[in-house]
């Protein structure tokens, strides 16, 4: 049964580990003074995200939960044991679903007569079109990237626009927060679609490091001269053939395009080191 909150927002929660950060972050906002608006205003982001978060109706926005964090004055050692405490929830979760799992093959595969065989394979068939483990593994994606972020430093983020960002413009959207243990400069949020067909699309964010030399069918961050002074760039996987350098565009239909690459004039800038992937 949903509760008031849900109903009055016309939405479910994401899971009750969510809803218990929410409300532990609508305590710290509290107890720091703010409202909803005043919070929303000072890291950048819709009064109704602040809300929707803290009736766990929505999951925190990841490039900016770091600035919320001390927004709200919050250490990262306290989120860092919020976030291990709430997902008990999904392990628990998980684990009865397996449990149930396991008990409907059993009785599919020993039926006491061909009617149960019947009902338990229908059983069966249908708990596997349910989208209940993907649910699973999305929740608890996104405690990860939470505890990513209380575990690491901010990273500057630049936009990737169909394939392509312009290095001259210098266009900082925000600051997302790198993995432990990946090295990175800097992340890229991706617009376009001209790597889908190696799993990166519009909405994720690839991390990259300008020190790490970048070896066959790796992705890279390249620098093409188009005109006087103009450097575009361009993410796209590197590959050496006969001693020549080619980038290649990955469609997820499986069609390969190589995009044009002049060692006289363009340059490597980066190798890709991480991928952040966008499941919302």
């Amino acid at each position: 049964m949903r509760d008031n909150k849900s109903e009055k927002y016309g939405r479910r929660p994401k899971g009750p580990e969510w809803l218990e950060l929410g409300q532990w972050l609508k305590e710290k906002r509290e107890k720091a003074g703010l409202s909803p608006q005043q919070l929303a205003d000072e890291i950048g982001i819709g009064r109704t995200t602040v809300v929707y978060v803290e009736e766990g109706l929505s999951y925190p926005p990841i490039e900016k939960f770091g600035e919320w964090l001390d927004a709200v004055k919050t250490s990262r050692e306290e989120t860092l044991a919020k976030i291990n405490e709430v997902a008990k929830h999904v392990h628990e979760e998980k684990a009865r679903y397996d449990e149930y799992i396991e008990r409907l093959k059993k009785q599919a595969h020993q039926p006491k007569n061909e009617y149960e065989a019947i009902a338990s394979e229908e059983a069966l068939k249908g708990l596997k079109r349910e989208q209940s483990v993907k649910k699973l593994e999305e929740r608890f994606f996104h405690l990860e990237q939470l505890r990513t972020v209380v575990l690491s430093k901010p990273l500057p983020v630049y936009p990737v626009r169909a394939g392509k960002y312009r290095i001259a413009d210098g266009e900082l959207l925000t600051y997302i927060w790198a993995p432990e243990g990946v090295r990175a400069d800097g992340a890229l949020l991706v617009e376009g679609d001209s790597l889908s067909g190696l799993g990166i699309r519009a909405g994720d964010y690839l991390y990259y490091c300008k020190d790490i030399a970048p070896v066959n069918g790796c992705i890279v961050a390249a620098l093409i001269e188009e005109g006087p002074g103009l450097m575009t760039g361009t993410v796209k996987r590197y590959k050496v053939e006969n001693g020549n350098i080619k980038l290649e565009a990955v469609y997820e239909d499986g069609t390969v395009e190589e995009v044009p690459f002049d060692p006289e004039k363009d340059r490597i800038f980066a190798v890709i080191t991480g991928h952040l992937r966008n499941l919302v």
